[in-house]
């Protein structure tokens, strides 16, 4: 099939064939997913247990190890590290790379199957093991309410803040591109009863019968069932202990069992509030804001959803919320704003996109003049929409590894364009017609511009055999590359010939007439050439310097993050109060 010609004696099917590419990846890139990083599959899970008053080298010796000896078994698991502190345990378990997306619930079934067939031979007291395995979700947008003001009291409990926090929550539900909401910072209420050493060494009670009184009392299960012809009605026990008082009234009977006295009749001090170490906790502060309680949103984002749209749904929520239902004296911020930055990424891409067509015109325009710049130059943004239209059948999605493939693959989509223009003007300038030229200059340079492409593609393709999380990240790169360099080889033998035969004139440049810029570089070759042994020494050298540079500017497979957020981790020794 003779593309080139098809292309110019169908003239206005390729223009409308053109337009609705453009128009297709147009709206495509309008409405494809983003996101911050490409979404890959987490082969691992944490089973944590807490055993209050255990030693370090108890929870090694009595839980640690009997859990890793179990989980070991499993083939699919590839490594198990583990953490043993003063009452905390925490196993980390790493599947092999091999185990498929579809089948790794299965295979975190079978580790929470390990965990409960040794439950029985943990120690008395211990808590039971936890295994999660949820790794997947990041929160795309985090919000939090807080107090504002520099006043140095806190005007607001964990419980009041929570109540705002929940009023929130309850409007971003409803927007359809959000997962799910975590709620961080709101400590569990407990309650406690407290009581000097010298005034329990009085009571005739132990520990043990007082928390064995109160769980008698608390009746926390659901009742049975009446069923009748008719219907069916549920009993709900009122047995359980909620409030203070409730506690205070339950009876507790003496060792000697002689009377019976209530828990208000004890000297105890019975409180209602955060537990106390709290395991985690959220503070916010601000230049305008000193540093109190907060409670943080976490908002998860649907696969396959615009995290840049959802970033605008949820400001547009918060305002709204600010100005109905929020406290004068409390504000919503944000703390992690992924919409931002991946909308800034989106940005650099097409400003880079626009400044490659600018280098593109300005660089061919001094070598071949305006009508080969013009030419060339819209072969770049044809291409790069194309594969925009093409990858999101893939499962690609705009993400920053994916705007980094189109911006390395930039730099070779106008090479085919080049070299098929060059062809087309040289057949020009030796007198054949306009159209004949476009069709030649094309057709003689299909095979090896075809065979440049493959070869390029088939250098990207292997990465899709990469097996594991590290395989998922890279998958864009060569899904991308491929479908734009082979966008660009059908530009450069449709697009462009038509292209030639409408804009190309032959130039009437005399004999052996060159260019300035031609000129200089005819004389810069021959010096290079005259002096061999020269240019050789300055080349190896060049290379020795870039290899000598290598320890001083370093080496990355990825590069790293920019945002501007710092993360401060802080290891305090066993023990420390927070």
């Amino acid at each position: 099939m003779n593309l080139p010609r098809l292309a110019i004696t169908h003239r206005p099917v390729t223009l409308v064939f053109a337009a609705i590419v453009l128009i297709v990846g147009a709206m495509t890139f309008n409405s494809m997913s983003r996101r911050e990083n490409p979404r890959i599959t987490i082969r691992a899970a944490t089973v944590e247990t807490y055993w209050p008053g255990a030693s370090a080298l108890q929870m090694e010796d009595l839980v640690t190890d009997v859990l890793e000896d179990s989980i070991v078994q499993i083939e699919e698991v590839e490594t198990v590290e583990s953490i043993s502190r003063t009452g905390y345990s925490r196993i980390d378990v790493t599947l092999l790379d091999s185990v498929l997306a579809d089948t790794l619930d299965q295979s975190f079934d079978l580790v929470r199957d390990k965990v409960d067939a040794v439950r029985g031979s943990l120690p008395e007291g211990c808590g039971e093991p936890f295994v999660n395995s949820d790794f997947g979700d990041v929160s795309s947008v985090c919000v939090v309410v807080h107090p504002t003001g520099m006043t140095r009291d806190e005007p607001y409990s964990y419980r009041e803040l929570e109540l705002v926090a929940e009023d929130l929550e309850t409007e971003l539900k409803r927007l359809g591109s959000v997962a799910s909401i975590q709620t961080f910072g709101v400590p569990d209420e407990t309650i406690t009863l407290e009581i000097t050493a010298a005034r329990w060494s009085k009571l005739d009670i132990t520990q043990d019968e007082l928390a064995a009184a109160i769980d008698e009392r608390n009746i926390a299960n659901s009742g049975a069932v009446i069923v009748t012809p008719g219907r069916r009605y549920p009993l709900r026990p009122t047995g359980e202990l909620i409030t203070t008082d409730e506690i205070a009234g339950v009876s507790i009977r003496s060792v000697e069992g002689q009377r019976s006295v209530t828990i208000r009749d004890l000297p105890f001090d019975i409180q209602r509030g955060p537990e106390d170490p709290r395991s985690s906790g959220v503070r916010f502060a601000s230049p305008e804001d000193r540093s109190g309680r907060a409670v943080l949103l976490g908002i998860t984002m649907k696969q396959g959803e615009n995290v840049v749209q959802l970033g605008s749904d949820v400001d547009e929520i918060v305002e709204r919320f600010r100005q109905t239902s929020l406290p004068e004296d409390l504000e919503i911020s944000r703390v992690n704003d992924l919409p931002r930055q991946v909308g800034a990424l989106i940005a650099d891409f097409v400003e880079s996109l626009w400044q490659a067509i600018v280098i593109v015109l300005f660089v061919a325009f001094l070598m071949m003049g305006w009508r080969s710049a013009l030419v060339m130059a819209t072969a770049i943004p044809l291409c790069m929409i194309s594969a925009i239209a093409i990858v999101p059948r893939f499962g690609v999605e705009l993400e920053q590894f994916a705007i980094a493939s189109l911006i390395i693959v930039l730099g070779m989509v106008v090479d085919n364009a080049i070299v098929v223009t060059d062809n087309a003007q040289r057949l020009m300038n030796e007198g054949v017609p306009r159209e004949k030229a476009s069709i030649d200059g094309a057709n003689e340079l299909a095979r090896s511009i075809l065979s440049s492409t493959l070869t390029t593609v088939s250098a990207f393709l292997p990465m899709l055999t990469i097996a594991g999380g590290t395989g998922e990240y890279m998958r864009s790169l060569p899904i991308v590359v491929s479908a734009t360099l082979l966008s660009s080889y059908l530009v450069a033998m449709t697009v462009t010939p038509m292209m030639c035969s409408w804009i190309l004139r032959p130039q009437k440049n005399k004999a052996g007439q060159q260019s300035r810029v031609g000129a200089l570089y005819t004389t810069l070759i021959h010096r290079c050439v005259r002096f061999r042994l020269i240019t050789l020494s300055a080349a190896g050298l060049a290379v020795m310097t870039s290899l000598g540079l290598i320890p001083v500017i370093g080496t990355a497979f990825f590069p790293g993050g920019v945002r501007d957020q710092l993360f401060v981790h802080v290891t305090a020794p066993e023990g420390t109060s927070l």
